[in-house]
């Protein structure tokens, strides 16, 4: 098993935020075939996804976004390079929203 943590600082406020995650969400289905869910507890919105080997969750706040997952046995032999991808599709839909 293998962990993924990866935090990006934008500064975007929640209604955008919420619509970065929304097609970041739409990329997972297309690129891993994950399943996408959009909890909101107490304020906190939070999309869980779990997919063939993976699960995790991105939570998605005004100012930042952290992606906790845990890949499975087989997909922890390519950790750095699906980390290294989701950080850079995060990247891309932040473009100049990246505060850090």
């Amino acid at each position: 098993m293998a962990d993924l943590h990866i935090v990006r600082e934008h500064a975007l406020g929640q209604p955008q935020a919420q619509q970065v995650a929304a097609r970041w969400a739409q990329q997972m289905r297309e690129t891993y075939g994950a399943d996408c869910v959009l909890e909101v507890v107490d304020g906190v919105h939070t999309l869980r996804f779990t997919g063939p080997g993976f699960q995790g969750s991105l939570q998605v706040a005004p100012d930042r976004f952290t992606l906790q997952a845990r890949l499975g046995f087989l997909l922890s032999a390519y950790q750095s390079r699906i980390e290294a991808h989701i950080a850079g599709q995060l990247d891309a839909l932040l473009g100049p929203a990246l505060a850090a």
